[in-house]
């Protein structure tokens, strides 16, 4: 499975052989700036926008699928992948810098970057391999900075280490003289450690130029020539990718196809039959013969129900975009046909080249279609050839291993401090550049140290201990991993006695706002905070609570309070959780008589309130039932039954919040 995903992607490499020869130019492409550096962020080839780019694909090597692709925007504008987190890319110097990056299974692909793009290492950096290709503005690679890339760590090797496809452009591999580069070979795989085809440099010396020690690995070069064809541009019949009808739209009895677009809306066109291409979506054509497409909204335009578009109705071919096919005529000239080279495998897994090829058929309006053929050779056809070149194919094979100074223990961690929060105790300490993990220990007052926890990547800083007890004396310490061993710790550690934030209840009640919590293991009292909302500072109501309660009849009816308790021992307070509520003061009720309606309740207003909550029971139940909601100050209860005493009480409301009420309401007999 493996050497069949080599090959695979060897042929991938080796596409750009059979392009016509253009000159290179340094730089990315420069309609990308203000947009991405890569715009592809997809799982398909087809997504892939033909323009500058820098990707990084983690790829699941058994099933040969991107797991996830990464964007470099010019400006950055959302925070990278925790794995990717060291990598940034300056278009002023063209140069991609790896900080202490750890993707091991991630390729990273390089499009069309131009021959002055360049790959700064710092620190220590794993990577499955680096691909590099080109269509004009070069693909040339060059390492610099002091910092150390490993590739292939985990022997998958499916691409090998670098791979730079020159595409007819004057490619090379450049790695300067403080650059630590290794390659893990695997010794299932014939996969070189570096390598550069389709260069217009015939030079193996300038193709592979190493300048720092290399203390395995020997540069090898393969002349050979390859064939360049005329080539045609056509319509493949036979793609499986085609557009697919996202809605259907009818207008004046003609039936239009809708496919929608990426900011809202549909590009809208009339479905048309046609003799050799079958069933299409015809652009519209304007006065001023361009490409027209019909109102975004779809306004006059009458849609279709989903669930009505028949299945024969959902795939189209929009005929405005060609390929290009070499080209070949029959041994008597009479007829054209397009063909590929392609490759085949034996039952042992060995190539046969081979060709697919098609027939070409002229349509009136959009020029040639082609339509595969059961061919897998050119007999009885005549390829039309341009010419021949020569190139040459540099590599190293299997291992590279450059200015190994290699990765050394990680020092001391240095804790910065323990201290409680939200859902533990969160330690924290300084992150060292040759570290890729740490692991964090904990001891009480007695005891040994325990491991507790891992975590994962060079910028890692903090680890919350969620298992801590409340009331209980902690020390921590941390120590650092990398690939060479397991660094050294401080001995004395940091040390917090964890005190679990308050979980509060917040309501109104009838003499202000009432705050409720559970008792926290170890507090001795609790502080109780206030601010408005929207005001950053906080403001302590009391510090020397000692019960789990507490109420502040300072707060004013209508005005958003933000609360927050802190639980204090010993030597230590807990962290806090923020809660909001609305001062609402309980509603006066005036009275409640009958009218010819029902039964009529009329209240007092309460400042802040949206809207009101009117509660009823019968005399002598404890259970009350809501008669309804209203803005106003009164209600008139219809559903009340002559000859029952109702007893009525009212919440004021706004948002979520309710006040409280009055527990003996008004009392009333219905008539």
């Amino acid at each position: 499975m493996k050497k069949l995903l080599c090959i695979m992607l060897s042929l991938l490499m080796i596409t750009g052989a059979f392009a016509l020869p253009v000159e290179a130019l340094d730089g990315p492409y420069p309609d990308s700036y203000d947009k991405y550096v890569n715009l592809n962020n997809g799982s398909t080839e087809e997504d892939i926008v033909e323009i500058s780019m820098i990707m990084v694909m983690d790829i699941d090597y058994e099933t040969f699928e991107m797991v996830e692709g990464l964007v470099f925007p010019a400006v950055e504008s959302e925070p990278l992948p925790a794995e990717f987190k060291g990598m940034s890319y300056s278009i002023k110097s063209n140069t991609l810098t790896i900080d202490d990056v750890i993707a091991t299974n991630a390729i990273l692909y390089v499009y069309d970057m131009g021959d002055d793009f360049k790959i700064k290492l710092k620190g220590y950096n794993e990577l499955g391999g680096i691909v590099s290709t080109a269509i004009g503005r070069g693909s040339a690679i060059t390492l610099t900075g002091d910092g150390e890339l490993v590739l292939n760590k985990d022997k998958e090797a499916i691409l090998g280490g670098i791979n730079i496809d020159g595409g007819d452009t004057a490619a090379f591999f450049r790695a300067g003289k403080d650059v630590n580069l290794k390659f893990v070979a695997d010794a299932d795989y014939g996969v070189p450690a570096v390598s550069v085809i389709n260069s217009s440099i015939t030079d193996p010396a300038q193709l592979i130029r190493l300048e720092g020690k290399v203390k395995k690995g020997t540069v090898k070069s393969e002349p050979y020539t390859v064939t360049t064809y005329e080539q045609i541009k056509a319509y493949d019949l036979n793609w499986d990718v085609e557009e697919q009808c996202d809605a259907m739209f009818t207008k004046d009895d003609v039936t239009y196809a809708g496919f929608a677009r990426y900011e809202g809306g549909f590009d809208i066109y009339p479905v048309v039959y046609d003799e050799i291409i079958g069933c299409y979506a015809a652009p519209i054509e304007t006065e001023e013969d361009e490409y027209y497409y019909s109102d975004y909204n779809a306004a006059g335009f009458t849609r279709v129900p989903d669930d009505d578009i028949p299945v024969s109705f959902k795939n189209f071919f929009i005929p405005y975009e060609t390929s290009e096919f070499n080209l070949a005529l029959s041994e008597d000239g009479t007829k054209k046909y397009a063909f590929e080279e392609d490759y085949d495998y034996d039952l042992e897994g060995n190539e046969i080249p081979c060709f697919i090829v098609y027939q070409i058929i002229e349509h009136p309006v959009y020029g040639y279609f082609t339509r595969e053929l059961s061919r897998d050779n050119l007999d009885g056809l005549v390829p039309q050839v341009i010419g021949e070149k020569d190139y040459c194919a540099a590599y190293i094979e299997n291992t590279l291993v450059m200015n190994d100074g290699g990765s050394v223990l990680p020092k001391q961690v240095k804790l910065v401090e323990a201290e409680n929060g939200k859902k533990g105790v969160v330690i924290t300490w300084k992150p060292l550049s040759n570290a890729l993990k740490y692991r964090v220990y904990r001891k009480t007052s007695g005891s040994g140290w325990k491991k507790i926890g891992e975590v994962t990547g060079a910028q890692a800083s903090s680890f919350t201990d969620e298992t801590a007890k409340s009331g209980t004396k902690y020390t921590y310490t941390v120590k650092a991993w990398n690939r060479v061993g397991w660094g050294s710790y401080d001995k004395k550690g940091v040390s917090e006695t964890y005190m679990k934030a308050p979980t509060v209840e917040v309501a109104n009640a009838s003499s202000g706002i009432k705050l409720s919590w559970g008792k926290i293991s170890g507090a001795q009292k609790y502080t109780v905070y206030r601010r408005l909302k929207g005001e950053k500072d906080w403001t302590a109501l009391n510090r020397k609570v000692t019960s789990t309660s507490y109420v502040d009849k300072t707060a004013k009816a209508g005005k958003t309070y933000q609360y927050a308790v802190k639980a204090n021992g010993k030597s230590s307070s807990s962290a806090h959780k923020v809660y909001t509520i609305t001062r609402l003061t309980t509603p006066k009720l005036n009275k409640a008589y009958n009218v010819k309606s029902g039964v009529k309740v009329t209240w007092d207003s309460v400042k802040g309130a949206q809207e009101y909550k009117v509660y009823r029971k019968v005399d002598g139940s404890k259970k009350w039932t809501v008669v309804g909601y209203t803005s106003k100050t009164y209600i008139t209860d219809k559903k009340a039954v002559e000859g029952k005493t109702y007893i009525y009480t009212v919440r004021a409301v706004k948002n979520d919040y309710r006040s409280s009420y009055n527990s003996k309401g008004v009392k009333v007999k219905c008539k």
